[in-house]
């Protein structure tokens, strides 16, 4: 029996019905095969006779495939190799199969003997697994001990921010280094040597930098799988998350909190604040208006009223942070909002510092509070202003801007839609990183002391906040400032009319009966005294149950109610409500130095209510009741 009978009967025993096709050729005739197990035709389609000629099998692949494969049996190989390739099978579908090539010497001939195994199966569960694998957005990395990567998907390319080349085979660590994390190396190196040591999962954060050059925060899970034989850990899963995201609506979550805290204590402050102003300015007018011109205490007297307009305009202050000042939105062209505060803006600056305007050709329809914009520019105009060493320069420009899904992800803020951007720029001495995280808290301030209040950055976050708008900074050490403010636009855009202001009416007094509900002290006692001095009857009362008991009382005499909007038992509006009841014409006046927010709506449109916000100076709450008794007043 000759080698090749010999060969064929041990290929033929071995086989059996097994799912491995088994081919053999000569090396020096690679055309010719020899040898074809019986089971190519169950296996592959063919039939025996149809591939005995090499062409004839090599017709049947794919033709992307044709010539390396071509190329491979005919010699063009190793001592061993290995191919995959695609198989057109008779029924029309296409196979993968993977073939072994090994060569031998029987009788000083070489054979080449050839092993198909049919993969399909594997290779499109294979396909599923790397599709799966590359979609999720986690990055996830597959390495060893020696931290050599195996497996890699799409998500941890983006996620480390990597475009240079392939990484399986890398250094898991070396890849960090060439990305410069150097610190977060050293953090990976660690925690993975713990994981070898007590082969527990090992959960941490890192910080990278995305494609923007912006801070990218990254939670990190390393899993170890241990070897069945060895029973130790020679595989580790590294899933890194990106959850910056995450941490920005945490921090804004925080700060926001923070700040209805504080907001809440300042209300509250500003509300005590303003009551004990009311009583010292009052009290003090009225002195003014007793003591001489030539009085030695007429100087003393003005001291103290301009020190108490300067308490005042805090309390404003602290009110606007709060957001306990009533919102007056217009709606308004915002570059001639600018154009028309350009003549306060330039006041405020040196004769060494020069601001440029450079607004856009096009309107920018916004509904504002305009008062509350100039306060914005005004505060950010003082910081510049401060900032500047020397010689320097503003700038105010306004432009259209569009917020989109990219931009959100990029500053981790805003909500899609156009915007009115202004940017306000000096080239100042910028600021550091942990300035800038602290910017806005209230009464943070790199001033020197008495030089300011912390409360200007607060004021301005406060105010766009309230217009549904955003902030941004960007500023570094010695290179200058940029904020950033962006406020909704308006889809139609009409100008307002031009407010009718009411001629000057002299203060004179009057005979009616007003009643008053105040609950400070001092304040209720002063109203007394200016409106009795007037020439009106007063009735007082030190609460709502109090108030609504004397105008029950007093029904017929009444002319007018001044109510504190905050009161004990009942609040202002409460009382308003049902006095009106019983005297459906009733004019009252609301005094507080908080907004008409607690007032139901139905009251603060009512056209027989009047809103003064405290500290009242006595002349103008005057004038206020002489212009409603006389119903003079627009």
């Amino acid at each position: 029996m000759t080698a090749l009978e010999l060969l064929k009967e041990e290929i033929f025993n071995f086989i059996g019905e097994g799912s491995t096709v088994f081919v053999l050729q000569e090396k020096e005739e690679p055309h010719h095969i020899k040898y074809v197990s019986s089971n190519v035709k169950r296996i592959l389609g063919l039939e025996e006779k149809e591939v005995y000629k090499l062409e004839d099998w090599i017709k049947w692949v794919h033709e992307e495939d044709r010539e390396k494969y071509r190329e491979l049996v005919q010699g063009g190989f190793e001592e061993n190799s290995v191919v995959e390739y695609r198989f057109l099978h008779p029924d029309g579908n296409i196979r993968w199969l993977r073939e072994e090539l090994k060569s031998f010497v029987i009788n000083n001939q070489t054979f080449i003997f050839r092993t198909i195994i049919d993969i399909t199966s594997c290779r499109l569960k294979n396909d599923l697994y790397t599709t799966m694998f590359d979609s999720i957005e986690e990055g996830i990395v597959v390495f060893n001990k020696e931290m050599t990567i195996r497996n890699v998907n799409k998500g941890f390319y983006n996620i480390i921010n990597y475009s240079g080349g392939e990484l399986t085979g890398k250094n898991l660590l070396k890849v960090f280094e060439e990305k410069g994390y150097i610190k977060e190396r050293k953090l990976i190196e660690e925690l993975i040597l713990q994981l070898l040591t007590n082969k527990l999962s090992q959960k941490f954060s890192i910080k990278l930098i995305d494609i923007y050059s912006k801070p990218k925060y990254i939670d990190v899970h390393l899993y170890p799988l241990e070897s069945v034989i060895m029973r130790e850990v020679d595989t580790i899963i590294g899933i890194f998350i990106d959850v910056t995201e995450k941490k920005h609506l945490e921090d804004q979550l925080s700060y926001l909190q923070k700040m209805e805290t504080i907001g809440q204590l300042s209300a509250g402050v500003a509300h005590d604040f303003n009551n004990l102003l009311t009583a010292v300015i009052g009290f003090a007018s009225f002195i003014d208006m007793q003591i001489g011109e030539n009085s030695p205490l007429k100087n003393y007297v003005q001291n103290i009223l301009k020190v108490s307009d300067r308490g005042a305009n805090l309390i404003r202050n602290l009110l606007t942070f709060s957001r306990k000042r009533e919102f007056q939105a217009a709606r308004c062209d915002l570059n001639k909002l600018i154009l028309n505060a350009e003549p306060l803006l330039k006041k405020m600056i040196g004769e060494h510092i020069t601001i440029n305007f450079e607004l856009c050709n096009n309107e920018l329809p916004v509904m504002v509070d305009i008062t509350q914009i100039e306060q914005v520019l005004l505060n950010l105009i003082s910081n510049s202003k401060d900032a500047i060493e020397g010689k320097g320069e503003i700038e105010i420009k306004t432009e259209f801007f569009k917020i989109d899904a990219d931009f959100i992800k990029r500053n981790g803020f805003g909500y899609p839609g156009d915007y009115a951007l202004i940017i306000v720029s000096d080239n100042g001495v910028g600021m550091s990183d942990e300035v800038k995280k602290r910017i806005f808290e209230p009464f943070f301030t790199t001033k020197d002391v008495n030089k300011g209040t912390g409360l200007g950055m607060s004021i301005v976050y406060s105010i766009i906040k309230q217009h549904n708008g955003y902030i941004n900074i960007d500023s570094n050490e010695g290179a200058g400032t940029r904020v950033f403010l962006y406020l909704p636009l308006l889809k139609i855009y009409k100008p307002t009319d031009e407010e009718i202001k009411s001629a000057f009416l002299d203060v004179k007094g009057g005979k009616e009966t007003i009643l008053v509900a105040e609950d400070d002290d001092y304040v209720r006692d002063l109203i007394n005294q200016v409106l009795t001095n007037a020439g009106y009857k007063v009735i007082l009362s030190r609460d709502g149950k109090e108030a609504l008991s004397e105008f029950i009382k007093h029904k017929n005499e009444i002319s007018l109610a001044i109510l504190d909007v905050i009161m004990p038992i009942k609040n202002g509006g409460e009382v308003f409500n049902e006095i009106r009841i019983i005297n459906p014409s009733i004019k009252v006046i609301f005094l507080s130095g908080y907004s008409t927010e607690i007032i139901d709506n139905n009251v603060r449109t009512s056209k027989q209510a009047t809103f003064m916000a405290k500290p009242v100076p006595p002349r103008e709450l005057l004038l206020k009741v002489r212009q409603i008794l006389d119903g003079t007043m627009n």
